[in-house]
């Protein structure tokens, strides 16, 4: 189910969904989460083209807090000293998102996972101008697909922080 209308504001078109809807963010078009931390408490899915011109999430953390979200084919800044992408739930998708520094990455980090028993799988995802790309909590006991990204011009690209035996991460085909 498609989320049938149209929004001025990122906020406006996820508070009117729910539950299972996709909302489909345009091309050109940059989407400001205010500065703070903007909470995804449905699961949905966020879709974007994936090309070139595909819309911008900046200003601020998307605070992944249900399971079940994908985010797929947009572009997120990651800002200095933050965190674009915060998972703390299950199940989460992130395909074909596009994260890019914001020119001064001294401890911008594109995806942290939150808790150590959360589900997620991040593919096909580009990685530049960030400090960490992706981070994994210490004591990681749950299941995380790492496939196909493109990590470039960042500090670290993923840091594993310890791994627990019942942890059953796979990390393929990424390039650095």
């Amino acid at each position: 189910v498609t989320l049938d209308a149209t929004y001025d504001t990122f906020a406006e078109a996820f508070n009117a969904a729910t539950s299972g809807q996709v909302i489909v963010l345009a091309d050109g078009n940059t989407h400001d989460l205010g500065g703070a931390s903007f909470t995804f408490d449905k699961s949905v899915t966020i879709l974007g083209s994936g090309g070139d011109d595909a819309a911008l999430l900046t200003n601020g953390t998307a605070s992944i807090e249900t399971d079940g979200i994908t985010i797929e084919g947009i572009r997120v800044q990651v800002k200095d000293s933050a965190t674009a992408l915060s998972i703390d739930a299950n199940n989460t998708i992130v395909r074909d998102v596009s994260f890019v520094g914001d020119g001064s990455p001294a401890s911008a980090k594109a995806i942290v996972v939150a808790d150590a028993g959360n589900n997620v799988t991040i593919e096909s995802s580009d990685f530049s101008g960030v400090t960490t790309a992706i981070e994994l909590p210490a004591n990681y006991t749950a299941t995380a697909v790492i496939l196909g990204n493109t990590i470039a011009s960042s500090t670290t690209g993923i840091d594993l922080n310890g791994l627990t035996d019942a942890a059953d991460v796979t990390i393929d085909a990424n390039s650095f």
